[in-house]
């Protein structure tokens, strides 16, 4: 469709994470600055398995809008509320869109996450929202712990939803 392939994406992770791979920025085997405005957008939008059409959708822009500033026809950046509605969608910031390092450095993935995380196919947002998780002092240390924090996130989605 556009170039890019979310299965080899997802290869290249889990091949970074057996290789032991502690951040997400040495998982990804190339740092966001190497991207594109657009490539970044195509990137995290396959981690979430999301098309084109629903992301405009849910950011409330125009598909055909968006498809330019995935693939380059765009000379002019989006504005910073387009960026920020693109951005939360994806579950990234607006720096993550531009290929910018974020200040702090990425999270270290520990083992049990890293294993929970290859199992469940998991996008690299996701595993990094994971990593920050620091209750009373100190992240889950299980595989099990990190399934249920996971799934206890992703059925608060629903409650979300509901609220409208």
């Amino acid at each position: 469709m556009f170039g890019f392939d979310a299965r080899r994406l997802r290869g290249r992770r889990q091949q970074a994470w057996s290789d032991g791979s502690s951040t997400l920025t040495e998982m990804a085997g190339r740092t966001e600055a190497q991207d594109s405005l657009g490539e970044c957008i195509k990137r995290f939008r396959g981690d979430l398995d999301l098309s084109l059409s629903e992301l405009a959708r849910r950011a409330e822009i125009s598909k055909g809008y968006l498809w330019q500033l995935e693939n380059g026809k765009r000379v002019v950046r989006p504005s910073a509320t387009t960026l920020y509605a693109i951005a939360d969608v994806l579950g990234v910031t607006p720096a993550d869109l531009l290929g910018r390092a974020a200040d702090e450095a990425s999270e270290p993935v520990p083992t049990s996450l890293r294993d929970m995380a290859i199992a469940r196919d998991l996008p690299n947002t996701d595993v990094e929202m994971l990593a920050s998780i620091n209750f009373r002092g100190a992240s889950p240390r299980t595989r099990e712990r990190w399934e249920y924090i996971y799934n206890a996130i992703r059925t608060s989605e629903a409650i979300d939803n509901d609220e409208g």
